[in-house]
């Protein structure tokens, strides 16, 4: 009877340390794959932010761009005040006052 005990104290002793194994190597693989996820995700975040200015950079160029366009079809006629006004206002006050490209095509 006694030697049953003892084999039963072994199989603790191997399921144990059997757990114990397993539970080491989860969390080393948690501790992996978590590394593993905030790099990439650093990774993923500083990109999108170099693409979130490069494409804030190229509108701005396209803006300026426009507004140079802009200046350069209408031109500014010295003691025009009206023309200066409106030269003055940012481009999107000009286009509702109806300075933009479209007041040529309506009808008066």
């Amino acid at each position: 009877m006694s030697r049953v005990f003892a084999n039963l104290h072994l199989r603790t002793k191997f399921l144990h340390s059997f757990v114990l194994v397993t539970a080491g190597l989860t969390c080393a693989a948690l501790l992996v794959v978590r590394h593993t996820a905030r790099v990439q995700m650093q990774r993923e975040i500083e990109e999108d932010a170099h693409n979130a200015i490069l494409t804030f950079q190229i509108v701005q160029r396209q803006h300026h761009e426009l507004g140079d366009r802009e200046r350069a079809l209408v031109p500014n006629q010295p003691g025009d005040a009206a023309s200066e006004a409106v030269h003055a206002l940012p481009f999107s006050a000009a286009f509702s006052l109806g300075w933009g490209r479209h007041s040529a095509y309506q009808k008066k």
